[in-house]
């Protein structure tokens, strides 16, 4: 079922940070502990000694630039807006280069009280529609 805003804007910061990686083509790695000292991923195999660090693109604006540079390999505009008022959300959106080109608005865009997250929401919207 294809996500819109309202559904993603919904979603816990988790979902929509697993969202996100697995956009990307990387694991959401499951932390299901194995004996005494170690983790195994049950999706992909791999084993950790410690828990698995998962990124939090939600809230974490460094892991959000990663899903910022992500897009625009992937062939995508960025273009974000900070607020000029108290109170007034943050914006990012994303458009694909080359098919009607950079017309200064973006085909998927999102707002949030933080750069993190409505970044985070513009990329689930942007990937939703491109196969990886």
């Amino acid at each position: 079922m294809k996500q819109t805003l309202e559904t993603l804007a919904a979603m816990s910061d988790d979902e929509l940070n697993q969202i996100a990686t697995e956009a990307m083509g990387k694991c959401w790695h499951q932390k299901d502990k194995i004996g005494a000292t170690g983790f195994l991923c049950t999706k992909c195999g791999a084993s950790f000694v410690i828990a698995p660090q998962r990124p939090s693109y939600t809230t974490s604006i460094a892991d959000a630039w990663k899903l910022v540079l992500f897009a625009e390999s992937k062939g995508f505009y960025a273009v974000m807006k900070t607020p000029f008022e108290v109170g007034e959300p943050y914006s990012c959106g994303f458009t694909p280069k080359g098919v009607t080109g950079w017309n200064g608005r973006p085909d998927y865009f999102a707002q949030s009280n933080t750069m993190p997250k409505a970044i985070t929401l513009a990329f689930c919207l942007a990937m939703e529609d491109v196969i990886i």
